[in-house]
């Protein structure tokens, strides 16, 4: 199993006893539709990283929507919930987030959870969570707006969070404009994916991060298919900062 990232976000003692006692209650909730034979095969497919309850994605959803429901964005309950070992608590506590758009001082926080029970199947939803704090502007009813600043500030995170000594915290830098299509800012893109290529890069060989350069080219190709074609080009074979085969053949899938 994954180890728990040392926080002191993810203190027990600190967390509100109604975040707590919330969390619990969406726990029970999973615990009550325990399906133990589909859980090893889930558990298979994850290679065994995490222990899981063995519920479907839209069943889970039900048992829980009552709780999300309504709820402003908590972040005791994402660390109470983070902490059971059933990997479909990790997932309501994502569902959870990704109701609401994020600004610069929740990134800490999105940060700690990422860097915590980590693999793509909850960092890859927290990186479109994260992309959220890169727009200003409303927020959510009873929200502060995001401000111009903040989302200035969440861009000069992301650059910094391209070269983070954790990989899945590069992986949130290179994927968080997923779905941004023409509002796509291309030069932060430019400059989180040419942070992890080269033989200077920690993690130019890492799959992770070669897949996730790849699916962000792909994904904005759709909208500027001419500017993905040359930026491959710009990054080929035998260039200074060269893009590996595998994000090549993922960012030219479609075109």
């Amino acid at each position: 199993m994954t180890n728990m990232a040392q926080s002191s976000f993810f203190d027990p003692s600190r967390l509100s006893a109604q975040a707590q006692a919330t969390a619990d209650e969406a726990v029970a909730a999973l615990e009550a539709m325990a399906d133990p034979e589909r859980a090893t095969g889930m558990a298979s497919y994850m290679r065994d990283k995490f222990e899981f309850f063995g519920i479907a994605s839209q069943p889970r959803k039900d048992a829980v929507k009552h709780i999300l429901s309504g709820r402003s964005l908590d972040w005791d309950f994402v660390a109470a919930l983070w902490l059971h070992p059933q990997r479909e608590c990790q997932y309501v506590a994502v569902d959870h987030v990704r109701r609401h758009k994020l600004n610069i001082a929740d990134l800490e926080n999105l940060k700690s959870v990422v860097e915590s029970k980590s693999w793509w199947d909850t960092v890859d939803h927290l990186a479109k969570c994260a992309g959220t704090a890169l727009v200003a502007g409303a927020r959510g009813r009873g929200k502060e707006p995001n401000s111009l600043a903040e989302a200035q500030a969440t861009r000069a995170l992301m650059l910094e969070w391209a070269v983070d000594d954790n990989l899945w915290t590069r992986r949130i830098a290179i994927l968080c404009q997923l779905s941004s299509g023409e509002k796509t800012d291309k030069e932060l893109l430019r400059e989180v994916i040419e942070s992890n290529l080269g033989a200077d890069s920690a993690f130019s060989g890492e799959f992770f991060i070669n897949k996730a350069i790849g699916w962000a080219l792909r994904d904005y190709a759709r909208k500027n298919p001419q500017w993905v074609r040359y930026f491959v080009d710009e990054h080929g074979e035998g260039t200074q900062l060269p893009l590996a085969k595998l994000s090549v053949r993922e960012a030219l899938k479609h075109l």
